[in-house]
């Protein structure tokens, strides 16, 4: 579960989104205190003579600099900017609330499969004590038969029972594999 929360490309993004809501919330909560802006710009320049018509005497270098300093502060009457604040509150409890969802339904895809993987693993089990038993009394079958107290439909019986055993393991292997693979990809790990 550690790895399925920690590796999710889609519970990252659910927690960037999180993120970003939290930083809009704060940035709408700034408008209902006073703006202020600065800005500073320097440049030099240096003309030619055929830009000045061949004038010495105006200077061909100059350097201008410039500041500037802005206050502004929108007064709150009819409330649009506590409402904005609270549109972006809203925005996050939503975003909390579709993170949690998301974690929720990746752990409990986990969990599913998880136990889908030990259920198949135990009938992969039982399917393989079976094959050893059908096995076993097919062998049986067999020394009866040799020894006269057997038919030949029986010991063709139990080898039909048998093989039908040994049928269901590829398939049981093949879900397993299936649960391993989901797990994998689940866990963000290659499968």
């Amino acid at each position: 579960i550690g790895l399925a929360v920690r590796n999710n490309y889609d519970l990252k993004a659910a927690e960037a989104n999180l993120r970003q809501a939290r930083a809009l919330f704060l940035d709408a909560g700034l408008y209902l205190l006073p703006q202020v802006a600065s800005h500073g710009h320097y440049t030099q320049l240096q003309r030619s003579l055929d830009a000045l018509n061949r004038r010495n005497f105006v200077p061909r270098e100059l350097n201008l600099y410039s500041l500037g300093f802005d206050a502004f502060w929108e007064v709150d009457i009819w409330g649009r900017i506590r409402r904005n604040v609270q549109a972006k509150a809203a925005e996050i409890g939503a975003a909390e609330a579709d993170r949690r969802a998301l974690t929720l339904s990746v752990i409990a895809e986990l969990a599913r499969n998880y136990f889908e993987l030990r259920g198949h693993q135990n009938q992969l089990a039982v399917e393989q004590r079976n094959a050893k038993n059908q096995k076993d009394t097919w062998d049986l079958t067999i020394a009866r038969q040799e020894a006269g107290i057997g038919t030949e439909f029986d010991t063709q019986r139990a080898k039909a029972q048998y093989d039908t055993t040994l049928a269901l393991i590829p398939p049981q292997d093949s879900l397993i594999h299936q649960d391993i693979l989901r797990i994998s990809v689940l866990t963000g790990q290659i499968p």
